[in-house]
């Protein structure tokens, strides 16, 4: 199955409590492998600004409708 990957941090207190987004890229990465799953697209990132926008202009609103 072919999925579309999104990662974002919203603080930096995640990236120095080790949920920043090269750890939380390279989860989904190993995950897809053992699932037998490939990435339909690149990683989608978010690097925190999405919480200060309106739900419908959120990126992970548009990578979905995008189908990845």
């Amino acid at each position: 199955m072919k999925l579309v990957g999104y990662i974002r941090v919203s603080t930096d207190r995640q990236v120095e409590d080790g949920f920043g987004l090269a750890v939380q890229q390279k989860t989904i990465r190993t995950w897809c492998r053992q699932q037998g799953h490939t990435l339909g697209r690149a990683i989608y990132r978010d690097e925190g600004y999405s919480g200060t926008l309106p739900a419908p202009e959120r990126p992970a609103r548009k990578y979905g409708e995008r189908g990845g």
